[in-house]
């Protein structure tokens, strides 16, 4: 399958078009390419260290021990650190085309999401869950959002805030096109009918990073533009984020994390054996029928103990400055929602891509360039040759690529 075909099957996967079960195509093209030497070299000892963490993991599914009274099984009960490590070997498969296929995926999501509104629908996916409140119910757009092609809003602005990381990525490595500026803009708009606090918060520190890598007066305007936008509409803004409430809405974000840090006291190394640790909904009076931490590092950390969230954690450390500067955005949104070290999702392949700069598709492969990096060491070497990303790009490239064979 090609990159594009790639992109269509993770991004349905995410969507109430598809099931997650469909991410499994793409790990396999994952695997069969690593099988060929493109395993990115700096990203094996994660994988290894997380195949590690689950086999350990196996003895508290085979002698449960404390385990939580709200455990409960999702995902067919693949261990967590499996899933994330095949969220890394899926990054070998996303490259630049891959990236350009979801930015451009996204954005028709997003005008989807727009007719939605305009509709006065939730959803155009019949089936979906649909919330207590309709829309024009109340004038607060957080009580407004749509949902896109997700089953809910917060997939939605997921997939917007990725796609916004991928854009300041590109911006970064020297791809960015003046379609993408478009695209960017569009990705923006789509708060007025999808309002997510988390997602709008990390949106704006990525877009703050967009403009400062650009470093010319487009990036000093778009700052300007930002912040007095910023300024001009602080009451409403304000209002918004605390969902219409006079002071901080934490969406029992305090209690969740009480409880998740307790359970993680008493069980620091397995977590839950690495299956996903839930708390009912009934034990905070909530309205669901489960509830997640909300939080990534919390989740992780109940779910399979703390040194496999030390080995993600090392894996984001080791990837180098300049590309955790891309992705603390989404590290941002982390702490506020279940957002990175998902697992075998798409979300994760997307995070990884952009820290380890995975080969733009299998031309690399076919160039025997290996290591998932160029010999210089910047991503996507020989795309940024063939992809007009500059003669200046292209000469060092091919020199430092002389040098080392």
């Amino acid at each position: 399958m090609t990159e594009r075909s790639l992109a269509l099957v993770a991004f349905l996967s995410t969507t109430g078009l598809g099931h997650p079960w469909m991410f499994g195509i793409v790990v396999i093209a994952g695997v069969g390419v690593a099988c060929r030497g493109g395993l990115m070299k700096r990203a094996r000892w994660i994988v290894a260290g997380l195949l590690c963490c689950a086999l350990v993991g196996t003895w508290a599914l085979i002698d449960p021990g404390p385990r939580g009274d709200f455990a409960m099984v999702r995902g067919a009960g693949i261990p967590l650190p499996i899933a994330c490590a095949s969220g890394v070997v899926a990054s070998i498969v996303a490259g630049v085309r891959f990236q350009r296929t979801f930015v451009l995926l996204v954005c028709i999501e997003v005008l989807i999401g727009f007719l939605e509104a305009t509709l006065g629908v939730r959803t155009l996916i019949p089936g979906a869950w649909e919330p207590g409140t309709r829309i024009g119910e109340s004038d607060l757009l957080y009580l407004n959002r749509v949902f896109g092609l997700g089953p809910n809003s917060s997939a939605f602005a997921m997939r917007v805030l990725w796609a916004i990381a991928v854009l300041g990525l590109h911006q970064r490595e020297g791809l960015i096109r003046r379609r993408d500026l478009l695209a960017l803009v569009l990705l923006c708009s789509s708060f007025t009918v999808n309002l997510s606090r988390a997602a709008l918060v990390a949106s704006a520190l990525s877009i703050l990073i967009f403009a400062w890598q650009f470093g010319s007066r487009f990036g000093l305007a778009l700052l300007a533009l930002g912040s007095g936008l910023v300024a001009a509409t602080w009451d409403r803004l304000w209002m918004e984020l605390n969902r219409g409430l006079p002071t901080p809405d934490l969406s029992e974000r305090d209690w969740l994390s009480e409880e998740y840090l307790a359970f993680i006291a008493e069980n620091p190394v397995l977590g839950n054996g690495g299956i996903k640790y839930y708390i009912a909904a009934a034990a905070g009076g909530l309205d669901h029928a489960v509830y997640h931490a909300h939080n990534s590092y919390l989740q992780v950390a109940a779910t399979s103990g703390i040194p496999t969230l030390l080995i993600l954690l090392g894996g984001v450390a080791i990837a180098g400055a300049g590309r955790v500067v891309v992705v603390v955005p989404l590290l941002l949104y982390s702490l506020l929602q279940y957002g990175v070290f998902w697992g075998a999702s798409l979300y994760d392949q997307l995070f990884w891509a952009m820290l380890f700069g995975p080969p733009s598709g299998f031309a690399l492969h076919v160039h025997r360039q290996r290591g998932g990096l160029s010999a210089s060491g910047k991503p996507y070497g020989l795309r940024r040759a063939r992809e007009g990303s500059g003669d200046g790009h292209r000469r060092r490239w091919l020199a430092s690529h002389r040098r080392t064979t």
